[in-house]
């Protein structure tokens, strides 16, 4: 019986790894999430971040700060991205818009409550 037909990944053999690292290790989670492994992965770092914070605005921040380096790297800008990135960012982007809403609602709050100086 042949062998099966293995991916380069299997066989060692991707061959980008220096010029590319996070390409290259991102190859066999795209045959199984097909695009969406990067916001699978950066969704496991927030989520622990958040289990350990419990403060949405340093989420928000993290979050953005890593949407923006991702949307930086020459890959990106080369190739564009995925349906599946543009509608984790437009959704990444009404969690920030409702993590703000709900810290100026403290601010407000706190400030109406607090004695007067």
């Amino acid at each position: 019986m042949p062998p099966p037909d293995l991916m380069c990944w299997e066989n060692g053999t991707c061959g980008q790894f220096a010029s590319d690292p996070l390409g290259v290790m991102l190859t066999p989670f795209d045959s199984i999430f097909v695009g969406f492994s990067i916001v699978v992965f950066w969704g496991l770092l927030c989520g622990i971040l958040w289990l350990r914070s419990h403060n949405p605005m340093l989420v928000g921040i993290i979050g953005t700060a890593m949407v923006a380096s991702y949307m930086a790297s020459d890959q990106v800008l080369q190739f564009g991205t995925s349906p599946q990135f543009a509608q984790a960012q437009t959704i990444g982007s009404i969690l920030i818009l409702i993590s703000l809403a709900i810290a100026v609602y403290h601010i407000v709050q706190h400030r109406l409550d607090a004695p007067p100086n």
